[in-house]
């Protein structure tokens, strides 16, 4: 080849999302030989003009992250609390779940959380995001929802579910105006439920006045066990309420007060803010802490020591807390003592004696997550 000749032209992008300008691009290049003749010509292609000021096309559809969220997950309540993460090479311009529109805007990296109501049984659950340059995904993840009838246990069973105390959530290690109206929420969304006992308000004001104590003071996880037990509490909720420029996050926690364990964590997330955004946070909330303590029952199957093993844990995640150990019969139930979890398998739970006589209790008595 002696030389190539090039001809160019300028030409104007107007419709293009990314770029939009006057640009010179070479339109003809022929390849002169030695003697003169033209050994071949190219002209690009509309695509090759576009990939030679844009680069390669973007072939890359979105990745969805979920949070906590296996396939074939069980839950026990009739929502259920999901999110997550969308990330893109350029812009996510829709993102769905189950056809619930959940952006309002594109953005290069999403985070998204959404209540979506279950049916019992198996529930398929679709997200899916597109971008900018048309690419798509779909993911399906399965969940199970059961329901254990915990109301229809005999009555002086369920009247010893677990009872909690709910405490104002700070705000910057502080109670504002929104701790108050989230603790209304929340304890709302938690006897809606119907899975945990509440200790009442007016009594939590009057052991805080004996005690010479603040609602500020619960902020200290120490005063806060203590003065749940003093209400005869088996466990505490309270947390922080943490607002940044995406949004509001509420961080929960349940804690055991007679021993100070902490039972479960639990994050939860909104883009938005305002009262519809902490509703939807306590609503969550409250979903999470019921999946956290399904109130399983089950049987015992051997005794031993201080210990008994029963089946209440086949097929559910594992389970922290303590067991009711009770008797039916025709005439009375009977309560025939309590007991801690102190190991959760697949086919097995095995739980402390912490009240009742062993040599009272029998294989086949039942048992239920307190």
């Amino acid at each position: 080849m002696r030389f190539k000749w090039e001809k160019y032209y300028w030409i104007t992008l107007k419709n293009n999302k990314q770029l939009q300008g006057l640009f010179m691009i070479c339109v003809l290049t022929v390849f002169i030989g030695v003697s003169g003749n033209v050994l071949h010509a190219e002209t690009p292609t509309v695509k090759g003009i576009i990939n030679s000021l844009l680069g390669p096309d973007d072939t890359t559809p979105p990745d969805i992250e979920l949070e906590g969220l296996s396939d074939g997950l069980t839950v026990y309540t009739e929502k259920m609390y999901i999110s997550g993460q969308v990330t893109d090479n350029n812009k996510v311009t829709a993102l769905t779940l189950d056809k619930v529109p959940l952006i309002s805007r594109p953005e290069r990296n999403i985070f998204f959380s959404h209540l979506t109501a279950l049916r019992e049984g198996k529930n398929i659950i679709t997200i899916e995001a597109n971008d900018e340059a048309g690419n798509k995904t779909r993911k399906e993840i399965i969940v199970v929802r059961t329901n254990p009838h915990f109301s229809k246990l005999p009555k002086e069973v369920f009247e010893k579910r677990m009872r909690l105390a709910v405490y104002p959530f700070d705000y910057g290690g502080a109670l504002s105006e929104e701790s108050g109206m989230f603790l209304d929420m929340l304890t709302l969304a938690l006897q809606e439920q119907g899975r945990f006992q509440l200790t009442d308000r007016v009594l939590m004001d009057t052991i805080l006045k004996e005690q010479k104590l603040s609602l500020t003071q619960l902020i200290d996880q120490e005063i806060a066990v203590r003065t749940g037990r003093i209400m005869s509490a088996q466990a505490i909720v309270t947390g922080s309420i943490i607002k940044s420029g995406e949004g509001i996050e509420v961080a929960g926690r349940m804690i055991d007060t007679e021993t100070a364990e902490i039972l479960a964590i639990e994050k939860i997330y909104s883009s938005k803010e305002g009262l519809a955004a902490l509703n939807f946070l306590a609503q969550s909330l409250a979903v999470r802490f019921h999946n956290d303590f399904p109130m399983l029952k089950g049987v015992v199957v051997q005794r031993k020591v201080r210990e008994i093993f029963t089946d209440v844990s086949r097929n559910s995640p594992p389970l922290r807390g303590n067991l009711i150990i009770y008797r039916e019969n025709n005439l009375k139930n009977v309560i025939l003592g309590y007991a801690r979890i102190t190991q959760s398998l697949p086919e097995m739970t095995k739980a402390e004696l912490t009240s009742g006589r062993l040599d009272e209790i029998r294989e086949l008595d039942r048992v239920v997550v307190q």
